[in-house]
């Protein structure tokens, strides 16, 4: 795990920075379940081309690839240690990791002469105390 900080205005978060490639061999899923959910618990359901029952599956989307694996990249930031309303805490999350990750698919693309299937799934999850 590695570590960065950014200053807005009220607040130097800390984001922690989780990565590893992963190959597409050991990459279980469980589409049924992952769509279900989906259904059930999203506003975008069936509204958006990247969102199910539009989308591929991840098998599906390997295999037209001709890629190896995943790079799976994720950011954390813990929302109790932003200074906002509740409201405005995955905003302000929201706001600096979404441009962190456009910045280096970036230099990743123009490093490697590729572009990147990009899936960026911004959660908040609230941990039980």
């Amino acid at each position: 795990m590695e570590k960065f900080f950014v200053k807005t205005e009220k607040n130097n978060l800390e984001v922690e920075v989780y990565s590893e490639f992963i190959r597409k061999e050991e990459v279980k899923t469980q589409r049924e379940l992952f769509k279900e959910m989906c259904k059930n618990g999203c506003i975008n359901y069936g509204k958006k081309f990247s969102c199910p029952p539009c989308s591929k599956g991840f098998e599906e989307v390997m295999k037209d690839s001709g890629k190896e694996g995943i790079f799976v990249l994720m950011f954390l930031i813990r929302l109790e240690n932003i200074n906002s309303a509740e409201y405005n805490k995955v905003r302000i999350a929201n706001s600096v990791i979404k441009y962190r990750i456009d910045k280096l698919m970036r230099i990743l693309e123009k490093e490697f002469n590729t572009n990147f299937f990009l899936l960026v799934l911004v959660g908040y999850v609230k941990f039980a105390e």
